[in-house]
């Protein structure tokens, strides 16, 4: 069994549902030294929230994003409420730290060097419960609650009342509570029945105390209460599913539909937050997923029906082998032998996941493969994209006027592989340019692009000189004689209808200056009703961009802009752009690229497969695309995420001879730099020179002091 099983094998036993586990309720303590909010839980790490196009355009739709979040760590004590007299040192990233919140850390473990404080030994071990002890109202935690959650709404109003007009309002209900007997039960499951009877209580002209009390209940944080009170069991397990998502599902007030359902959900078919793509399209819930760890270390996987078991452990393997491997498919046979321990029922389980559209198996090489449906998809996506950009330029070709014969591109011309490049940006919809550093490989794309932004800038120019001269002449065509004009015409000056019964007028004055015109907002109306003529927005005057230069990076994306004299972007930027652009709740908003022509693509194999196919969808779909320019080295190791994208595309593009590679290099200092990066590609020994500042620095054996070297 290969190592990437062995890992997976390691993981699925990691699974304990309690190790020293510890609960109670929380209390800062800020005698406890600084704790480093950066620390790493076992297996956590926080990733940005990707969001492919589909599931950007689903949010415009209305279906719900919550966005993930990294709770920000906190340290204090944890009181038993069992045991009054034990308490333990705790640092943690909670969600909720209010002491009416009951917690329970499911793990836990000791840092080195500090025994006294526990941490949660993962990111899924927290869970949260509403307190109902009877503490609940000797602390008067209803009471801390009322007065936490009124101050702050108080805050919020802008020509508020009184900062102490809260206080008289709780003095009251609590007044009411003690008189009426009820005081005994105040706690959070009976707020809302105590404060209706408060309301009927009053009189009916007098009812404002009732009122302010009520707007406690109109709060987040009566929110999270809310559903920790009417769905206990969902939110004990959901902040072990959904760690990141969890608080502002929490906090929503609107989604008490979405909540029931997923209850109903856990209680039936738990399986379901372990796919994005069904809680996605059965509960309109965008990017969430809950690891298969996350399940088990909740104490689900145990219960669910073998099949769905299997399911999960199949998808949760094809994943870890994408990501650690960088496959986007893998050979059915090679997957049931890997799962032949993991697995009684691998034929139903795999057909679980292909009915649910989770995987999809494709025939390649008379070998039929097995791959998780969205990284097919996008694969599809980029092949699809290319496709139509090829038939777009054979039913409408599109080809970059610019001269390579032009002083400007004599270095160009020294170089009879930057020449080739040069001349391919010129007429194809594809470029794919690979070299190694210093070979050229932007300095051929800005120019050839830089070349063509002036042309088109001076196009623009001479076409409104022209435009204004057949103007001119068109309206000096019309003049038969001044008796003749018509004064409702909106192309004539205002001076030529103030003057126009002045026979000393000069005719060539009728049509004098553009300043002298009718103001636009009569230019865009006809004279007969008023209504606005549509105007065709031209990009040409828009300060948005036609050429939009990218890297994976923010400092490659800033390198390749000021090398093209202009703005650079990562592609998340480009996509993230588009999501803001389709959350907004303006209907006259208008996404930023969307006259973008052509896409420059730097340090392409770094992009993942993912990565690209949703900027290109979203370009093909929102903009007016017709050229995609890819720079990087096909030598170079592939991104880290599935896929090899720069070297498929290279390889497919090359025989039709828009693909090139540049092998001269231009920078005499990055000569042997690049030779030893060559060499350690092919796993050959480096050169070292201590005049290029190239030297070996030998490692410690294990056990050895760092400072001993």
């Amino acid at each position: 069994m290969n190592n990437s099983m062995d890992m997976y094998n390691r993981k699925e036993r990691n699974t304990d549902h309690f190790c020293h586990m510890i609960c109670g309720y929380f209390m800062k303590d800020d005698d406890l030294p600084e704790h480093d909010d950066d620390d790493d839980f076992e297996g956590e790490e926080e990733e940005m929230q990707f969001l492919n196009y589909q599931e950007m355009n689903g949010i415009g739709q209305g279906k719900q994003l919550y966005e993930g979040r990294k709770m920000k760590s906190c340290q204090g004590i944890l009181k038993d409420l069992d045991r009054p007299n034990i308490s333990n040192k705790v640092a943690a990233p909670f969600h909720f730290i209010d002491p009416w919140w009951k917690i329970s850390i499911l793990r836990t473990r000791f840092l080195t060097g500090d025994k006294r404080t526990r941490y949660p030994k993962d990111g899924t071990s927290l869970t949260y419960q509403i307190r109902q002890d009877d503490k609940v109202v000797r602390d008067k935690l209803v009471n801390m609650f009322l007065t936490k959650t009124l101050s702050k709404a108080e805050e919020r109003q802008e020509n508020g009342q009184n900062g102490n007009d809260s206080y008289i309002y709780i003095d009251e209900f609590l007044q009411y509570l003690e008189h009426s007997g009820n005081n005994r039960r105040l706690k959070f499951e009976n707020l809302e029945e105590l404060i209706k009877e408060f309301e009927n209580f009053l009189p009916e002209d007098n009812k404002i105390s009732s009122e302010n009390v009520m707007r406690a209940l109109n709060t987040t944080e009566w929110a999270c209460i809310s559903k920790a009170l009417k769905y206990p069991k969902l939110v004990s397990h959901l902040s072990q599913l959904l760690p990141m998502q969890f608080k502002a599902i929490m906090e929503n007030p609107e989604n008490e539909s979405l909540v029931k359902d997923l209850s109903k959900a856990l209680d039936l078919k738990p399986w379901v937050f372990g796919f994005k793509k069904l809680l996605n399209k059965d509960y309109d819930l965008v990017g969430c997923e809950a690891a298969l760890m996350s399940i088990q270390r909740a104490g689900l996987f145990d219960d669910l029906d073998q099949v769905n078991k299997e399911a999960l452990i199949i998808y949760d393997f094809l994943k870890t082998d994408s990501r650690q491997n960088g496959h986007t498919q893998i050979s059915l046979a090679k997957l049931k032998m890997k799962m032949e321990n993991e697995c009684r029922v691998f034929d139903e389980a795999l057909k679980f996941l292909k009915r649910h559209k989770i995987t999809k198996e494709v025939e390649i090489d008379n070998d039929m493969k097995v791959c998780l449906q969205q990284l097919y998809n996008y694969e599809r996506k980029i092949t699809e994209g290319i496709n139509t950009l090829y038939k777009k330029q054979l039913e409408d070709p599109w080809e970059l006027d610019v001269d390579l014969e032009s002083e400007e591109f004599e270095r160009v011309r020294g170089d009879k592989e930057q020449l080739e490049a040069a001349k391919m940006l010129l007429k194809y919809p594809i470029v794919v340019i690979s070299g190694k550093g210093g070979c050229g490989k932007t300095t051929v794309v800005t120019k050839v692009m830089s070349s063509q932004k002036e042309k088109e800038k001076d196009k623009k120019e001479d076409l409104d000189e022209e435009n204004k001269k057949e103007e001119w002449e068109e309206e000096m065509s019309q003049i038969d004689g001044r008796d003749e004009i018509d004064l409702n015409d909106y192309k004539y000056s205002q001076k030529t209808r103030d003057n126009i019964n002045d026979p000393d007028f000069p005719e060539s004055e009728m049509f004098s200056s553009p300043a002298d015109r009718v103001p636009d907002s009569e230019i865009l109306c006809s004279p007969e009703d008023g209504t606005a003529e549509p105007q065709e927005e031209d990009p040409r005057d828009s300060s948005e961009p036609i050429i939009i230069y990218t890297a994976p990076t923010g400092k490659a994306a800033n390198l390749l802009g000021r090398r093209a004299n202009t703005n650079g972007f990562t592609l998340h930027q480009i996509i993230w752009s588009y999501k803001f652009y389709v959350t907004q709740k303006d209907p006259d908003a208008k996404w930023k690229f969307r006259h973008v022509k052509t896409l420059v693509v730097d340090e392409c194999s770094m992009v993942a497969v993912s990565t690209f196919s949703t900027l290109l969808t979203t370009l093909m779909e929102n903009s007016k695309l017709r050229k995609i320019v890819l720079l990087g080295d096909v030598r170079q190791l592939p991104s880290i995420e599935p896929g090899n994208l720069l070297a498929d595309i290279f390889k497919s593009t090359y025989p039709i001879k828009s693909a090139i590679e540049l092998k001269t290099n231009h920078r005499a200092e990055s000569n042997l730099i690049i030779q030893n990066a060559t060499y350690i590609s092919e796993k050959r020994y480096p050169i070292f020179s201590s005049e290029h500042n190239f030297a070996l620095h030998e490692v410690p054996k294990e056990g050895n002091d760092m400072h001993d070297v």
